[in-house]
Parts: structure tokens; C-alpha cells; sequence
């Protein structure tokens, strides 16, 4: 199965703060091809750091409400999850006609195209909360149910902290240190802005994250080729075009901009957006972006909640009907 030229496929996939504990627990139990790359990547993590991603995702002593928070478990977990899903989608006749990737997401198209081989980059990803820890000041992020130029509208934002990403009008990221940011919250608060602190350590796509640039750089420095789908970025916004250790570290280090690139790929005609993402927060961010009569849709798989066996037989129906 494959979209139509009128509606192109596109596969989303995201980054840190998506994750909670038994994500995928239905397919890693009865989808042979999403547990065989689990267990593929689990091998890779465990030869590497001497732990079980598995274990840490689906620990039967832990709650799925239980938070999920440990940096070092968290982020090759995200990588691992949207790469099996992609491959069972796949095995299944399932092809995208393009990858759209935000944050850790799109390093994970980046391998998901073929661009680069799934162990390296795993790696890489597994590697990636030392070097944070080694390097960066503890921070953090939050997603703000506003518009963004409430970070220039206040003093406080505006010098304390950087947008991280955009993802609608009314929908944006801070990142800051973490009393600059609970300084914010408190200031958000106060004028009734709604908002929620995303469960990760640093203060990505933000200059707190600079210390890490060189070592970084040095992790992404594995092997590029020729993709089998384009891959498009939501800090670009846009395709990529030539992918070097530069760019992978700019889709952690540079503001996130969904709004923008979606709204690029809609003035190209639109799409169906498939989210791989843990959670399915990018199918839920989709509709605000849609422009009054767009055709797109925005379908999800997983979610905190279950129930991605049927979300996925409504995906398989939703393809065949393009």
C-alpha cells in the first residue's frame, strides 16, 4: 500500500518528553517484526551500557502511570520505539512517501530512510545522555498553551529562557536552567497561561545545551548515504538536504518549528500524517495547524491509554482507501 500522489504518506516522528512506561506493550506482545528490532536494539544498548531497554519499558514491578523519566533509559527507548513501529509498518506494506521528524525524531528518520544504519545510530542516541551529563547545567522544558510572542511580550521569558520549538498559535516550548524556568512557570501561572513541564533533564534546543556541542558532533559523525524516502525537519523546515554531523546536532541544538513546516508541506497540498511518535502529541497538534478546508489527516498508533492494535488496523484502513 502506498498514499496517492494527490495525498502523500508522511511518517512523524518525535522526540524526548513523549515517552511513559509499557509504550507499545500491545505490538511488542503480538507483532513479531516490532519485537524483533526491540530486541535488536536492546542487544545494541546492553553490549553498550550493560542494561536492558526492555526491561526499563516494560518492567512488570512498574505502573503504566508510574513516570518514566530516567535520561539514560528515556532516550534510546524513544529512538528504539518509532524504528520498530516504522518497521513493522513497513513489513506490513505501509510506505511513506516522506519522513518528518521533530527533535530525537529526526534522527530516527534519518535512519528510518536508510540515510544511516540503525546501529550506529543507536549508539550514538545511547551515548548522548552522558555527554549531557558530563557537560550540561540541569534544566528543562515546558510546553506553553499560548501564543509565542508571549516570550517576547514578558521580561522574564524573554531573558530567562529560549522558544524551543513552535508547534501551533497557540502552542510553544521553553527551555531554560531549572530555576530560570520554575521562575517562568510562576510568572506564566500568574497570568492563568496553561501550561506543563515536559519530564527531561536538560534544556534542549536552547544555548544550555552548547557545551555539548563538540562531543556531540563527534557521536553523529557515523556514515551518510542515499535515503530511501526524503526526510524533512522540523528545525529546517524543511527537506534536508545534505546531512552531516553539523545538521544532526542542529535538529537537538536549534528550535523546533512545527507549525511552520507543516504549513509548508500543506501549501504543497497536504498529506496524511502518520504519528509514530510514543504518545500521538503530533497528530494532536495537526488539526491546529490545518488551514479551513485542508483535506490532510492526522492519524496516531500509539498512546499512553492503549488500544494501538485498533489504531493501527484504522491506519491499515485508512492507507487502502487513498
Amino acid at each position: 500500500m502506498k498514499s496517492s500522489d494527490k495525498l502523500p504518506l508522511v511518517f512523524c516522528f518525535g522526540g524526548q518528553g513523549s515517552q511513559y512506561r509499557h509504550m507499545a506493550a500491545e505490538l511488542f506482545k503480538r507483532n513479531d517484526v516490532f519485537r524483533r528490532w526491540m530486541s535488536v536494539g536492546d542487544e545494541v544498548v546492553r553490549e553498550r551500557h550493560g542494561f536492558s531497554v526492555i526491561r526499563a519499558i516494560y518492567d512488570p514491578t512498574r505502573s503504566r502511570a508510574e513516570a518514566f523519566a530516567e535520561f539514560e533509559e528515556t532516550h534510546p527507548a524513544i529512538f528504539m520505539v518509532q524504528y520498530a513501529l516504522a518497521k513493522a509498518l513497513l513489513h506490513s506494506g505501509v510506505e511513506p512517501d516522506r519522513l518528518f521528524g521533530v527533535s530525537l525524531g529526526e534522527i530516527t528518520s534519518l535512519a528510518v530512510s536508510g540515510m544511516a544504519t540503525f546501529e550506529p545510530v543507536l549508539r550514538a542516541v545511547s551515548d548522548q545522555p552522558g555527554v549531557y551529563r558530563e557537560t550540561c547545567e540541569p534544566g528543562g522544558m515546558t510546553a506553553v498553551l499560548g501564543p509565542p510572542a508571549l516570550h517576547s511580550e514578558l521580561r522574564l521569558l524573554e531573558t530567562e529562557s529560549e522558544v524551543a520549538g513552535v508547534n501551533s498559535d497557540e502552542h510553544f516550548v521553553l527551555s531554560a536552567p531549572l530555576a530560570a524556568l520554575d521562575a517562568a512557570e510562576r510568572e506564566l501561572r500568574n497570568r492563568d497561561i496553561a501550561i506543563h513541564r515536559l519530564p527531561v533533564p536538560f534544556a534542549f534546543h536552547s544555548r544550555w545545551v552548547d557545551p555539548a556541542a563538540e562531543r556531540c558532533r563527534a557521536l553523529f559523525g557515523f556514515n551518510i548515504r542515499a535515503g530511501r524516502y526524503p526526510c524533512w525537519s522540523s528545525r529546517a523546515q524543511g527537506p534536508i538536504a545534505d546531512v552531516s554531523a553539523e545538521t544532526i546536532w542542529e535538529a537537538v541544538r536549534g528550535p523546533m518549528n512545527v507549525r511552520d513546516t507543516v504549513r509548508r508541506m500543506e501549501a504543497e497540498g497536504g498529506a496524511l500524517y502518520l504519528d509514530l511518535s510514543p504518545s500521538g502529541t503530533i497528530a494532536a497538534i495537526l488539526p491546529q495547524i490545518f488551514e479551513k478546508g485542508s483535506r490532510s489527516r492526522a492519524l496516531s498508533i500509539l498512546s499512553p491509554f492503549g488500544g494501538e492494535e485498533k489504531r493501527l488496523a484504522a491506519v491499515f484502513d485508512a492507507v487502502a482507501r487513498m
